[in-house]
């Protein structure tokens, strides 16, 4: 029997290897030569982007636009994580990339410790169940021919393939945690404000069962005062649901508010992360320092 370089025969290795994957860990790809081996959650972020390049050929222009540079960006379990940035710094490319939408031109998308790149159709529609988005037009969102309960049961009949009555019961309740009585089951697009459609995305979102859920500038089309109550509504759901989340906004003071670390973007680049808790301490970066000088500019005018 051949040895591998750290001293151990091939025959332990093979062993080792498929009492692992008896009992359900995940071996990486590495392991056969490493002696890499982790159990379930064993320290292995939710999901993990590793030097995630994103370009786009303008239209008219031959050179091509650089949204996202090198990124790097980490999401634990329930954990809940700002990114923000100015308009053009490459937060909602990068929130798609997160969510699948789009693959990254150079660089690794790990999902539970898995290599995307690498993944099959029964792979891809796990990571789409449990990475949900909500969108910044809730008018976009949904379909104005279909009922907004019809729209909101989708997840519950495509992924955890509940039969439709118990599926619809389960709605018009969902529905009632976000702040919608159950007759908005049966209403359409037309007859919701933009603040009632965005509280129903949640809702649909919320269907899947998700492990995270991607805002992506989702308060920054509603008018001030839904802002604040969709905020409320977050915050409340915060208290009984343990899914990951990143809330992508320019809003670095309602990212603090929300959020347990922060990421901070600019120019397709990510120049800081910090804990929340000690942006004002932590903050190092020019740009960062420029947001929170605005902050306090904004809370002295008030």
């Amino acid at each position: 029997m051949g040895l591998l370089p750290d001293g151990q025969y091939w025959s332990t290795k093979l062993v080792i290897f498929g009492l692992a994957r008896s009992l359900g860990w995940r071996v990486q790809k590495s392991a056969l030569s490493t002696n890499v081996l982790q159990g379930p959650g064993e320290n292995v972020p939710l999901l993990k982007l590793e030097n995630i390049s994103k370009n786009y050929q303008r239209s008219g222009v031959k050179q091509m636009f650089c949204a996202l540079d090198q990124v790097d960006f980490c999401l634990s379990g329930s954990e809940w994580v700002g990114i923000v940035g100015e308009s053009g710094s490459g937060k909602s490319t990068l929130a798609r990339i997160i969510t699948g939408l789009e693959p990254p031109d150079s660089g690794n998308r790990y999902f539970q410790g898995n290599d995307t790149r690498g993944f099959g159709k029964s792979e891809w529609r796990e990571f789409r169940q449990n990475i949900q988005m909500v969108f910044q037009s809730p008018f976009l969102s949904f379909s104005h021919r279909l009922k907004i309960g019809t729209q909101v049961m989708e997840p519950l009949l495509n992924y955890r393939k509940m039969k439709r009555g118990a599926a619809e019961e389960y709605t018009r309740n969902l529905l009632q945690q976000v702040g919608l009585d159950s007759g908005f089951f049966d209403r359409h697009v037309h007859q919701l404000s933009g603040g009632q459609l965005q509280r129903a995305a949640i809702a649909r979102a919320m269907a899947a069962n998700p492990k995270a859920i991607i805002f992506d500038e989702a308060t920054s089309a509603l008018d001030v005062t839904t802002q604040r109550k969709i905020i409320e509504l977050l915050l409340e759901v915060k208290k009984i649901h343990d899914f990951a989340v990143v809330f992508i906004s320019h809003d670095i003071a309602l990212v603090k508010q929300m959020t347990e670390t922060i990421y901070v973007m600019k120019d397709a680049k990510m120049v800081e992360t910090f804990r929340s808790s000690e942006l004002f301490e932590t903050a190092r970066d020019p740009y960062t320092k420029l947001l929170i000088k605005s902050l306090f500019s904004m809370k002295a005018a008030q």
